[in-house]
């Protein structure tokens, strides 16, 4: 599957996007590899961002930076 923009939801600091690290949570639904290269590839995202991601059935969350 793709990267779904719609899945990406902000959490904290997002107006200083760029400025400081970001929180954000992804629900995976199509239980994608998020780590593949160029996955998360968006403009919303900044360089170590910290993105939560929530597994396809809910059960899990793992934690990820941007990198």
């Amino acid at each position: 599957m793709t990267f779904k923009l719609e899945n990406l939801t902000p959490i904290g600091n997002n107006c200083k996007a760029g400025v400081v690290p970001a929180l954000w949570l992804y629900w995976n639904k199509a239980t994608d590899t998020v780590t593949a290269s160029g996955y998360m590839d968006c403009s919303t995202l900044s360089l170590k961002d910290q993105v939560l991601v929530i597994s396809a059935n809910g059960a899990t969350i793992t934690n990820y930076y941007v990198s």
